[in-house]
């Protein structure tokens, strides 16, 4: 139990390092001008001159060097106030900040027991500033991120939320903690990713912004059906090699996969994607499978668009509606970058399906992206097509628009990538629906209005560079290798 009482006067705390209110009123105006941007390294060495048995002034002068980057001589500052004040709280930080930054965690512990609090390690000190304990809570929590003990994490910033009673004290620590946790993407650990959604929301009760507005969420993975049990194949030899590759997969692997019987190769690739969803919990988290290649839904969908297996298409949706976290995982830049191509083949012969799934609800938006863009892309390389694939988006504008009450299906991001769709096919006989969307705010703001949409897609047919080569599995996979895996 933790026995301690926070003030926000700093003389009332720091007893053992008292500093005359003449010095303290100085420090305090310059340490405004420092974060002002002023140079003040000139003053605080010579105050370090006058007053060499005041730690405080090390500390200012410390930070005075870090705001013009100057990590060298903060360091040296640092050593020095640690030698001279070895139980100055700051000098302590300072230090195990300094090891932090350089990645040696054990010496940051030993200079601040992270598992202990602020009254263990400075056991003579019954009052501390503010400022200090947000501090030393700041480093311990940087040191259990950099340790990814996410539990740990949460103990000391819960800790610190209930014992701070200012707004602004609360603030000014969330802030800190806020990128700690961007830095290190703590938000893959489900716990601080419920911490950073509560935070959210609490500010946004706070600021009076209505979540009702865009309160579109996109269903996730299903963890229900996750297991770590294999799947059976009954072509287990051929399918294997799958698993095993990335864009380098040998042509021999993949032709020799097309010479099996088309019906019970098209049931094991639909295996693989129902494969890749089941056991994604797995592959995220087995240190066996971390150096492997990730790619084998992939490769599945690729050869089902080879063989035009129209009958994977609903196992193919049921990959893609899987959300964002396990569409990242398997398919990063994929999605925008080469997706597409394995829908062009179903465009005509199965628009039925592909816009079924469009109109799906609470589907992520990067996963409808390629289906779209396979459709911007066959009027792109066909003009004859046209008419098919304006009416496609026609359609699509004209569903969402009437949907624009219902959250599940209203997507501010779809919408903004439907009218990027728009722009790039230079579908001028939709702008008026796409006018329609940007008067309603149907969209995610990537433009201010849709003057400035309109003044964008102008430019784009002037350039006229929307259209992508259309490759086959071979290239593709060449292309794909020299720009993610060269």
């Amino acid at each position: 139990m933790s026995y301690f009482e926070l003030v926000d006067n700093a003389s009332e705390s720091d007893v053992e390092y008292a500093v005359l209110p003449s010095l303290a009123k100085e420090l305090e105006e310059i340490y405004t001008a420092i974060l002002k941007g002023e140079p003040m390294v000139h003053q605080l060495k010579m105050l370090k001159q006058e007053y060499p048995q005041s730690p405080q002034v090390y500390n200012m002068l410390s930070l005075a060097y870090v705001e013009k980057e100057d990590f060298e001589r903060a360091y040296q500052v640092n050593h020095e106030a640690y030698n001279l004040f070895p139980d100055y709280i700051f000098a302590r930080l300072n230090m195990a900040q300094e090891f932090l930054n350089n990645e040696d965690l054990e010496k940051a512990a030993a200079i601040i027991d992270p598992a202990l609090p602020i009254d263990k390690v400075f056991p003579n000190r019954k009052k501390i500033h503010v400022g200090e304990f947000i501090n030393f809570q700041r480093i311990r929590a940087l040191y259990y991120a950099k340790t990814d003990l996410p539990e740990e994490f949460l103990d000391i910033v819960e800790d610190t939320e209930a014992r701070l009673e200012d707004e602004i004290a609360v603030l000014q620590f969330r802030s800190n903690i806020m990128e700690i946790i961007d830095m290190h993407d703590m938000e893959e650990f489900e716990i601080i990713g419920d911490y950073v959604q509560s935070v959210n929301e609490e500010l946004n009760e706070q600021l009076g912004i209505d979540d009702e507005e865009d309160s579109f969420v996109a269903r996730e993975y299903d963890r229900d059906i996750q297991t770590q049990i294999p799947p059976v194949f009954t072509h287990a030899a051929e399918i294997e090699p799958l698993y095993q590759y990335g864009f380098d997969i040998p042509g021999e692997v993949v032709e020799k996969l097309l010479e099996l019987p088309r019906e019970t190769l098209i049931a094991d690739l639909r295996e693989v994607l129902n494969d890749a969803i089941r056991r994604y919990e797995y592959y995220i988290s087995n240190e066996e499978t971390a150096d492997m290649p990730d790619l084998f839904p992939w490769h599945a969908m690729q050869i089902l668009s080879n063989i035009k297996a129209a009958a994977a298409l609903p196992d193919i949706f049921n990959f893609l509606r899987q959300g964002n976290e396990l569409n990242e995982f398997y398919l990063g830049d994929l999605n925008t970058e080469a997706l597409w191509q394995l829908f062009y083949p179903f465009c005509l012969s199965n628009k039925n399906e592909l816009l079924a799934f469009l109109k799906e609800p609470n589907v992520y938006a990067y996963s409808k992206l390629p289906v779209m863009h396979a459709y911007t892309q066959l009027f792109l390389h066909d003009a004859n097509y046209k008419t098919e694939v304006s009416g496609v988006f026609a359609e699509l504008l004209s569903f969402f628009i009437e949907k624009k009450e219902d959250e599940n299906f209203l997507d501010p991001s779809f919408m903004s990538l439907l009218c990027e769709e728009v722009m790039d096919g230079g579908f001028t006989e939709l702008k008026l629906l796409v006018k329609n969307v940007y008067d309603n705010e149907l969209e995610d703001a990537w433009y201010e209005d849709y003057k400035e949409w309109e003044e964008e897609y102008n430019n784009s047919i002037k350039t006229g560079t929307a259209k992508k080569p259309l490759l086959s599995w071979r290239e593709l996979n060449k292309d794909l290798l020299s720009k993610f895996a060269g």
